[in-house]
């Protein structure tokens, strides 16, 4: 469908509406020869025994696919899979670049099941499916992501502005005590209570913001400002020192 409407290759269409816009310079169908050692190697579980599955020098991914799939064989890094997981937090956005149009994020980012389907995946279940990707309801609500088969687990949770990612490479993927929805709903605990203590942390400048907003800043006031036509009108952005970044890289504003 995709090739159709584009007039595009599937994997050209990839590259030049998705890769290229949003800065993913390690995402092929087919690992560059130049680039396979950076390759890591998928291990195997048999009962206690490890073995490698798919040792990285002559990984699979090393060979041209019969065609592109559209649901597998995509290779990445762990920074460019977390820019895609930021565009995403961030409704199709990165930095200044439109990456995908931001009704299309909320849409493949929504529960997009009939109200009466039964859902048995485990990693579905108790929440929505969306376009390829778990959609989290009710108190999971805003989050979105998926697990891989060797045990890979991305998401982001919009209500919060969280994204995290975890990269392992081992099969099967429930072999290791490492649940997909419990690793999510822990990370997305952590960071809310960060953020409650770097809030609690800021409260006294936050306070000296309020004060300023409400008399007028001083001429030799100082920060990451941004004027308007009246000297009067601020933005203030105070950065969150937590190691987990937020899409926008910021935990509170403030306008005045």
């Amino acid at each position: 469908v995709i090739e159709v409407v584009s007039g595009l290759p599937f994997a050209a269409f990839l590259q030049q509406r998705i890769f290229d816009p949003a800065g993913m310079t390690s995402t092929w169908f087919t690992v560059p020869q130049a680039q396979a050692f950076r390759l890591t190697t998928t291990y195997g579980f048999l009962g206690d025994v490890v073995m490698p599955l798919d040792p990285a020098r002559s990984s699979i991914y090393l060979d041209k696919p019969a065609f592109p799939f559209g649901g597998a064989g995509l290779v990445t890094s762990p920074r460019d899979y977390d820019r895609f997981l930021m565009m995403l937090a961030n409704g199709g956005r990165l930095g200044r670049t439109r990456v995908m149009d931001e009704a299309a994020v909320r849409l493949g980012m929504s529960n997009l099941l009939p109200p009466n389907a039964v859902v048995e995946d485990r990693f579905v279940r108790t929440g929505g499916f969306g376009a390829g990707g778990r959609v989290g309801l009710g108190e999971d609500a805003g989050t979105f992501g998926w697990s891989g088969a060797a045990g890979t687990v991305g998401f982001v949770n919009t209500r919060i502005g969280l994204r995290a990612g975890l990269y392992t490479q081992y099969m099967p993927s429930n072999a290791l005590p490492i649940g997909p929805t419990g690793w999510a709903a822990a990370v997305a605990a952590g960071s809310l209570r960060r953020m409650v203590r770097w809030n609690q942390a800021t409260k006294p400048l936050r306070a000296l913001l309020e004060r300023a907003c409400a008399t007028g800043w001083p001429s030799s006031a100082r920060g990451r400002s941004s004027s308007s036509t009246r000297s009067s009108f601020h933005t203030w952005t105070l950065s969150s020192p937590s190691t987990i970044d937020t899409p926008t890289g910021m935990l509170a504003t403030r306008v005045c």
